[in-house]
């Protein structure tokens, strides 16, 4: 999941060393090798998920417990502001991995502000749009100059699942 450029994942080696609970030595070897996991195959999952949340936003799918919780939200707002609110974030992180090649798991600034906002359903569902198009032209803009490899090593990522391997195997002896 991490050659596949899975953000989901990726956020787990991107925490800031105070929000790690415990961090063995094979995790340890996957955090200080993570930008060899970084390729621009991140910038179609960032941009692939945000999409599909822009689409979920308009359309209730009653989903398990959430069902009901979710109609209200969308009568009360005329849109999910969840799935709002997710799909800004996901394409504040994209700009932030065009930019810096990193991942940025917490937001900062104007950032976390307008991705509250929403999430608190501060936002119209036009401003959100409009704001998610404006985000996606940024994104669109900031990759064409990114300095990401356009895919991972594999035999750098081999190696370091050796290593891994190895010292999780240690650690079990």
């Amino acid at each position: 999941l991490l050659m596949k450029g899975n953000p989901n994942v990726h956020q787990h080696l991107w925490l800031k060393p105070e929000h790690y609970h415990v961090i063995t030595r094979s995790g340890r070897i996957l955090i200080e090798n993570r930008q060899r996991f970084m390729s621009r195959r991140l910038f179609e999952s960032f941009a692939g998920y945000a999409y599909a949340q822009l689409k979920r936003m308009e359309k209730f799918e009653k989903r398990g417990y959430m069902g009901q919780k979710r109609e209200a939200i969308m009568k009360k707002y005329g849109y999910d502001i969840k799935n709002a609110a997710h799909c800004i974030r996901l394409l504040y992180g994209a700009i932030h991995l065009a930019r810096h090649n990193s991942i940025q798991v917490f937001l900062e600034g104007s950032a976390a502000f307008h991705t509250l906002a929403i999430k608190r359903g501060g936002w119209q569902l036009e401003a959100v749009k409009r704001h998610a198009g404006r985000l996606f032209n940024t994104f669109d803009l900031e990759k064409g100059r990114s300095q990401l490899p356009m895919r991972v090593e594999r035999g750098d990522i081999n190696a370091i699942v050796r290593q891994v391997i190895s010292e999780h195997w240690e650690d079990l002896h």
